[in-house]
This record gives structure tokens, C-alpha cells and sequence, in this order.
């Protein structure tokens, strides 16, 4: 059904149109499989791999299976109310089976897949559909390429659990069929660690892709917003993560961009590159405080954000850093490096902060392109990560509208964000005024019946 959001222009001045979603995840697609530990493992890379090897042959039950990455930010967004849709990689097995079914019971809308797109001069790629028996992280023994954000990877890598060649530039079974998958290890004190083939490449992830396949691309321009993560540069090529975002900002759409933790690769080489062109094209930048003094060297929050405005021909409007419990700041665009808002959090009993960053980013995504004001929009955020933050895990955990309406009724305030950074410029909030308005928008939001 095709239906328009209610609500003001968005911030940018970018007329309102007429479209299919509000928000698109680009990429990041994976499936958490809970590992309970003793001890988490030691750092070592070596370590991990072979750790990586030995869970994908042999994993948990499905009782430990729960989506994850950009899945976190879809189930919040649609249960905020926002009509929400992925583009991205999804394998032919068990795993990429269990995430369609779950973002289809979340009322997530439906994927649209990033393959390579075959040439008349090469064969199409052959497809394993033997359930179980496929497994994501195969090629997790590849020796990694010096630079991770390069477009080509180290083609003599071999692995003898999975074949990596290509056909004719086309990706094989071994990364095309397989759902990425993301092994979290708990230890009894309930800290994490995460072992995935993220982090071992060979990068980009997805090899053979060179455009996205035409359903990707009119899900990307009949969207509202186009929302990525750091991740997306481990799985695509620079250029075609580039060029679907320029095709999607011709087409209307803000560019919502959060580094997210593999911000500390991206310092140098094709990986700063990539860093750059993403934030010159974002309307938004989300970040948490380790976050915005990697990309930006400045250890203070604010000048953080302001760091990211300045920036020359940005398209950037807001920038956003989140504090955790304190809350969180945001750089509005404007004369002067722009006004920072410090917007306090709420006093929660904290069980697990996993997701919350993904839960609140939806919320951003929901006032931003409605034309609420950056404070009630931080208000909504801080609302939604905290009550993501009540229950435990990610995926189906987090949030619901009803548990952030709960928590907005009982406006119950933190510490003022900020507090005690004595050099700030920046107007620290009073969010109760805002919290009406704020309530106001998720009721308008999630009130509307909307099918994707």
C-alpha cells in the first residue's frame, strides 16, 4: 500500500514525497548465535579464527539463534511505527530462512537481495539450498588483505573448508549462499565479545558485486530515508555503496549514517576514503562518544559533533553523540559550527545495552524526516535506547512502543547530559517539556496500518 507519512518537511528543506517506505537498512545483514563461556576468548587473531571455524561447523541449537546488526534497527523501526525495508545480502540456508521469517513477523518489509548481477559472458553462480549443511564463515580462514576497505581482496586465499574462487567475477557458494552470521560469546558476568567473519575478511565480504539489481535500487529511491552502518564497507565495494547512496539522495532520500564500532579501521587508506564520502553525504551522523574522537580526534563530545558540520560542502545536518546514561548531544546545523542541545537520558535498570544504539538511531530516523525538533527527537531516542536497554539481547528484544510510551509517561529524567563538561556551549535541555511532543509522535507513527 502505498501511503505518506503525516508530519512537516524534514529538517533538510527537502520537500516531502510520496513513497513506498520510510526507511531502507542498507546491508549488515546477520544472524547472532548466542555462545555461553567461561572466560571470553583472548584477542588473538589466530585464536579467534580458528574459534570462528570451529563454531560455523558446529553451532548452537536454534534455541541460540537471534537476528542481529541492522536487524535491531528494523524491528525497532517498525515497531516505532516506520515502514521499514532491507537491501541487503541474505544466504540460501537455514539461517538467511530464520531472519526473513522473523523480520516478516516483525512487520519488517520485505528484502530486496544485493547479487552480483551475471553478464552475458559469464555463467550465473551455483546455489547450495542444502539447509543445515550450508555455513557462513568458511572463508573466515582467508588471509586478510593488508587494506580492508580495498574493492579487490587477496585472491590466492584458500580455505579447505569453503571455495572461494569466482566465476567470471561472480561469487561462489562460499560467501553468495551463506548468511553472515555473528557469534556472541557471554561470559557468566554477562560481558560480550563477538567473533565473525567480519573480522577476518577477505573484504569487501560479498565478492562479484558491481551495482545493485534493479528491485534494490527502486526500494533505495522510493524510500524516505537510506540508513547504513560502518559494517556495509566490510561486505560492498566503496564505489557501489557510493553510487547507491548518490542514486538515492537524486531520488529524495537523506542518508543516515552511524560508524558504529569498526570506526577504529577506518583511519587510513580506501577504508578513510570511504569513511569521508559517507559522511559528506549524510544528512545525519550518529555516533557514541569512543565513536566521535576516532572519526573525529577531538575527545570532547561537542566538538565531536561540531567537527562533523564543519566539515566543506558537508550535507551533514544533524550530528548526534551518544552518552549512555547521560543521555546525549546534538549539533544542529547552522551559523556558527552550528547549536548543540545536551538532551538527558532516563533512569533505567540497566539488564543489557546491547541494541540500544540500533533502537535509538530508529527513533532519530522517525523524528528526523517528520520534522520534529532535535530535542523532542532526542527525547524519543533516549527514550527508545533505554527501554531496549531493560530487557536482555537484541533482535525480537528490543524495545516496544508500548514499553517507551511507559517510560515517557513516567519522565523519569537522569543526570542532565553533559554534566560537568564546564567548557560547553552548549543548551542543556529540560526534555520534560518535550516529552509530550515526543509521546505525541510515536502514537502518530505507530497509529498508522501500513504494509510494505
Amino acid at each position: 500500500m502505498l501511503i505518506a507519512l503525516s508530519g512537516k518537511k524534514r529538517q533538510a528543506g527537502v520537500a516531502s514525497k510520496l513513497t513506498h517506505v520510510d526507511v531502507v537498512a542498507l546491508g549488515n545483514l546477520c544472524v547472532d548465535i548466542v555462545v555461553p563461556m567461561d572466560v571470553l576468548p583472548p584477542k588473538d587473531v589466530d585464536y579467534r579464527r580458528r574459534m570462528l571455524d570451529t563454531l560455523t561447523q558446529s553451532p548452537p541449537s536454534p534455541a541460540s539463534w537471534e537476528v542481529g546488526a541492522n536487524c535491531n534497527f528494523m524491528i525497532a523501526a517498525a515497531r516505532l511505527g516506520l515502514r521499514v525495508a532491507p537491501a541487503g545480502h541474505l544466504g540460501v540456508d537455514v539461517y538467511g530462512a530464520f531472519l526473513e521469517q522473523v523480520l516478516q513477523e516483525e512487520g519488517v518489509g520485505r528484502l530486496r537481495r544485493i547479487a552480483p548481477i551475471p553478464s552475458s559472458s559469464s555463467s550465473s553462480c551455483s546455489s547450495d539450498t542444502g539447509g543445515s549443511s550450508s555455513r557462513c564463515g568458511g572463508s573466515s580462514s582467508h588471509a586478510a588483505p593488508s587494506d580492508p576497505g580495498s574493492d579487490s581482496s587477496d585472491s590466492s586465499s584458500s580455505s579447505s573448508n569453503s571455495s572461494s574462487s569466482s566465476n567470471g567475477g561472480i561469487a561462489t557458494t562460499s560467501t553468495m549462499d551463506q548468511t553472515l552470521l555473528c557469534f556472541v560469546l557471554v561470559d557468566p558476568d554477562s560481558g560480550h565479545s563477538f567473533c565473525s567473519r567480519y573480522d577476518f575478511g577477505p573484504w569487501p565480504l560479498l565478492q562479484g558485486i558491481t551495482a545493485f539489481e534493479p528491485e534494490a535500487t527502486q526500494l533505495l529511491r522510493g524510500s524516505k530515508a537510506v540508513f547504513l552502518n560502518g559494517f556495509v564497507f566490510d561486505e560492498l565495494p566503496l564505489n557501489v555503496v557510493r553510487g547507491a547512496c548518490l542514486d538515492a539522495i537524486s531520488h529524495g532520500s537523506a542518508v543516515f549514517f552511524d560508524p558504529g564500532p569498526r570506526c577504529h579501521t577506518m583511519l587510513e587508506g580506501s577504508r578513510r576514503e570511504a569513511l569521508e564520502v559517507v559522511l559528506h553525504l549524510s544528512e545525519v551522523v550518529l555516533m557514541t562518544q569512543e565513536e566521535a574522537h576516532t572519526v573525529s580526534g577531538e575527545e570532547d563530545p561537542e566538538a565531536a559533533a561540531r567537527w562533523v558540520l564543519s566539515r566543506p560542502d558537508t550535507k551533514t545536518r544533524w550530528a548526534v553523540v551518544k552518552l549512555g546514561a547521560e543521555g546525549a548531544i546534538i549539533c544542529v546545523q547552522g551559523q556558527g559550527g552550528g547549536v548543540v542541545h545536551r538532551v538527558p537520558g532516563f533512569e533505567v535498570e540497566v539488564t543489557d545495552t546491547v541494541g540500544c544504539g540500533d533502537s535509538f538511531a530508529a527513533a532519530v530516523v522517525l523524528g528526523y524526516i517528520n520534522g520534529a525538533s532535535p530535542v523532542a527527537t532526542l527525547t524519543l531516542a533516549n527514550a527508545v535506547g533505554a527501554a531496549t536497554a531493560t530487557g536482555r539481547g537484541a533482535g525480537r528484544n528490543v524495545a516496544t512502543a508500548a514499553k517507551v510510551m511507559s517510560l515517557l509517561e513516567g519522565q523519569d529524567f537522569g543526570t542532565a547530559a553533559g554534566a560537568g563538561h564546564n567548557a560547553s556551549r552548549a543548551v542543556v535541555s529540560d526534555s520534560r517539556q518535550d516529552v509530550p511532543t515526543a509521546m505525541q509522535m510515536l502514537l502518530a507513527s505507530v497509529s498508522q496500518t501500513v504494509s510494505v
